[in-house]
């Protein structure tokens, strides 16, 4: 399994790139993987694994945690509307 999250900002040796969020998984676990869109020089592409989880919940809360921690919320009514808003986004993208 491999879904898109989002696009997000990737930081490279060459500088910043606009990368894309995936949770993916195998048959033991759930990784959080962002693809820089760059190969390298075998051809493959280049990602980072942000996290492994035992489950797609575990995913979910961990990008959440994220995007809350890279937040520029100054206030706690600022950091409770990015918070909501993550999660308006989560639930909208998870339509079970």
């Amino acid at each position: 399994m491999k879904v898109f999250v989002e696009d997000v900002a990737v930081n490279t040796k060459d500088g910043e790139v606009i990368g894309k969020m995936f949770i993916e998984s195998d048959s033991m676990q759930f990784m959080v993987n962002v693809y820089s869109g760059l190969v390298d020089s075998k051809g493959n592409d280049r990602y980072k694994t942000l996290g492994y989880f035992p489950s797609i919940e575990h995913c979910l809360k961990f990008i959440v945690k994220q995007k809350v921690m890279a937040s520029t919320a100054s206030t706690l009514s600022e950091l409770l509307a990015e918070f909501e808003r993550i999660n308006t986004f989560i639930h909208e993208q998870v339509k079970v």
